[in-house]
């Protein structure tokens, strides 16, 4: 499966150190320190509500930490952006989350099932916010192929 967890750039206009904390916090992330990037994230929230990149980022460093509920979370809220790049890699990202999911779930066949047609769905709409996107269309073969394995399983 291709992960592609990229961590958004938000600029904010009117505050240009929010903009310089959260590179910094995506750099922690980088560097596996998640608990330093969510305090640096919160304290941006603070002043900059309602971001869509910074709900982003923080998916990403939720997904990265193992914490795909909050990445959910997070990733969803980032979905009232009007940017549609940043919009086809949150959908991207919700199928990675389904995705790790439905193998979480496998001894569960109808749960692994819907996780991975979710899954399906958000790389789908990624693909529709950007036809380019080959991570997404791999994604969904690589998904169908996991369905069909736990299909013949049965």
């Amino acid at each position: 499966m291709s992960t592609v967890l990229a961590m958004a750039a938000p600029v904010f206009a009117a505050d240009r150190d929010s903009s310089v904390k959260v590179r910094v916090a995506n750099q922690w992330v980088a560097a596996g320190k998640y608990d330093e990037a969510f305090k640096i994230y919160d304290e941006v929230a603070q002043k900059v509500t309602d971001s869509p990149e910074l709900a982003y980022n923080r998916g990403v460093a939720y997904y990265r930490k193992g914490d795909r509920a909050k990445a959910v979370e997070y990733f969803t809220k980032a979905l009232l952006t009007r940017d549609i790049g940043l919009e086809s890699k949150t959908k991207f990202n919700l199928g990675n989350c389904a995705y790790a999911d439905a193998l979480e779930k496998k001894g569960n066949l109808k749960e692994a099932l819907d996780k991975l047609k979710l899954a399906i769905s958000y790389y789908k709409e990624a693909i529709a916010a950007n036809p380019n996107d080959l991570d997404a269309k791999v994604n969904i073969e690589m998904a169908q192929l996991l369905m069909k394995d736990l299909l013949d399983q049965e």
